[in-house]
């Protein structure tokens, strides 16, 4: 982008050691629940909390850390902040995701915990047409 004002750069933005980290957060004796959390809902916490500092931000992610916990946690902090956060990640050709379950369920058993599927692949591209 010659000619403009506008800079982009690419941060790193913690480096710290990923294995047994719950167990090493279990030896200090005061207990603190968000370093209780995975790594990967760690990491879009410090994420989020630079995007405050620098504001709207991509983090980029290798398709491993996209999980359930992490986009429930990103979630959480798009409702309680201004600040917005988007995650850049490949997903699988194959990725499902699930509806919302009927609300009451008819007759005997346990009620669903998922509800219809939809297979993402053909959801983009019924949307591309």
């Amino acid at each position: 982008m010659m000619g403009t004002s506008q800079k982009w750069f690419c941060l790193p933005l913690f480096i710290n050691l990923q294995d047994g980290v719950k167990a090493i957060f279990r030896w200090n004796k005061k207990e603190d629940a968000s370093r209780q959390e995975s790594h990967v809902v760690q990491m879009i916490d410090q994420g989020f909390a630079t995007a405050k500092t620098f504001g709207n931000t991509l983090l980029l992610l290798d398709r491993y850390f996209l999980s359930i916990p992490a986009l429930k946690r990103l979630n959480e902090l798009h409702q309680s902040e201004e600040t917005q956060m988007h995650l850049v990640t490949k997903a699988k050709k194959s990725a499902v995701a699930y509806e919302h379950p009927p609300a009451k369920k008819k007759g005997r058993g346990r009620p669903r915990k998922k509800g219809k599927a939809i297979k993402l692949m053909t959801l983009f591209s019924t949307h591309a047409d």
